[in-house]
């Protein structure tokens, strides 16, 4: 272990820093020499300033990491690198969010398409986006961008989401068993089809939608 090590960001504490809070920003990154010192600080007050407690209308999932926190340079990045705060100023318009997010990111010229949720630039020139492609089961080119919704009928969840919320999100994703070949996200759309005509998701074909 470096002597430059910072200390324990608990002030009662003068151990080595030695772990990180992977939802802060890599320049504010709050150091603890412990799990105990870390969750005395969560309920101390880092809650209200660590970057990735802090709540957005929307996401982006960028296809190449912004940040890497890793120590290890060999370790590959993880979930939380690739996400970046995007909120929307016309959040709760499915119409104008659509138009905003083209605006913003440059997609205007190229035609988009929109899942659920995910709005993403149908660019296969692009990177492929690693976490969407996983949680979509297809592949995925680009960054993309994330309101949170529902694909059943359900009203009950707020608009906005923490970074940390989103991370448990895409961890579910990493595990989430295939139901007769299908992933959650096309089964859940799926099942919201079936319901809104009265129908059971059984009277589709296989792959659908």
């Amino acid at each position: 272990m470096s002597d430059a090590t910072p200390t324990c960001t608990v002030p009662s504490c003068q151990k080595p820093g030695t772990l990180r809070c992977s939802g802060c920003h890599p320049s504010q990154q709050a150091r603890y020499c412990s799990s105990t010192c870390q969750a005395a600080d969560w309920k101390r007050g880092h809650r209200r300033t660590c970057a990735g407690a802090q709540k957005h209308n929307c996401f982006l999932i960028r296809a190449l990491p912004i940040t890497t926190t890793a120590t290890d340079p060999n370790q590959p990045p993880k979930d939380a690198h690739y996400l970046e705060p995007f909120p929307l100023h016309a959040y709760g318009n499915w119409g104008k969010e659509r138009q905003e997010i083209q605006a913003r990111l440059n997609w205007a010229a190229a035609p988009g398409v929109a899942t659920p949720g995910w709005e993403n630039c149908t660019d296969d020139t692009r990177p492929v986006n690693p976490i969407v492609t996983r949680c979509l089961g297809r592949t995925v080119h680009g960054d993309v961008a994330v309101v949170r919704s529902s694909t059943i009928e359900v009203n009950y969840y707020g608009d906005a989401f923490s970074a940390n919320e989103f991370v448990r999100t895409l961890a579910y994703h990493r595990t989430a068993p295939r139901i007769n070949g299908m992933g959650d996200q096309q089964r859940r759309e799926r099942e919201r089809i079936a319901a809104k005509f009265g129908l059971h998701e059984s009277f589709f074909p296989p792959g659908f939608p």
